[in-house]
């Protein structure tokens, strides 16, 4: 939304948060965080935004930390700046990402393509995003041409995605894994 606003002179603006899909971290060889090996290899998106999501991950399970001001659309493993359980991070293309599961000792996989791969991120991973404030750049939101965030049915679409019937179609037909985000649209911009 923020880069289609700064190359586009149309304008869009957020009226509704919706979900959030968690990336999550899979392995065949463990069970919990805390269970990997010094020295494991996880293999990671290889592609600019979900690269630096996937770190984020890693830090967020407790396995790096991150330098201050880290790129939340260009960061890099070069931005770890500590890794005591010596991490091999290994950036791969996610086109082949869950055929590569069994070949290092985890994954870190986006929800589409997790199951697309029969993997559920709720039930299946090791560890997954939390709804913060450090996953609040991954809520999807409903969207609308500017000059129309504040028409009133439209604010209403926002808030018939939190319905329980909502809820039920996504429990059904995505096993849960579009996690609801029920928060304003001002948690999207908010620094705590």
């Amino acid at each position: 939304l923020v880069a289609f606003n700064q190359s586009n002179k149309e304008k869009i603006a957020p009226i509704s948060t919706t979900y959030l899909e968690p990336m999550g971290i899979y392995s065949s060889k463990i069970k919990k965080v805390e269970e990997f090996a010094n020295g494991a290899t996880i293999a990671i998106p290889n592609d600019g935004a979900n690269e630096s999501r996937a770190l984020l991950l890693l830090q967020s399970a407790g396995l790096i930390k991150l330098k201050d001001g880290f790129d939340l659309v260009k960061g890099t493993p070069a931005d770890i700046t500590e890794n005591a359980k010596k991490i091999v991070i290994k950036p791969i293309q996610m086109a082949t990402a869950v055929r590569a599961k069994d070949e290092v000792d985890a994954i870190v996989l986006g929800n589409t393509l997790a199951m697309e791969g029969g993997l559920n991120v709720l039930k299946d991973s090791v560890y997954y995003e939390p709804v913060d404030q450090t996953t609040k750049m991954n809520v999807n939101v409903l969207a609308v041409a500017d000059a129309r965030k504040d028409d009133a049915l439209l604010k209403k679409v926002g808030e018939l995605y939190h319905v329980p019937a909502v809820g039920k179609y996504v429990q059904e037909h995505f096993g849960g894994t579009k996690v609801d985000v029920n928060k304003p649209v001002s948690y999207l911009t908010e620094s705590k």
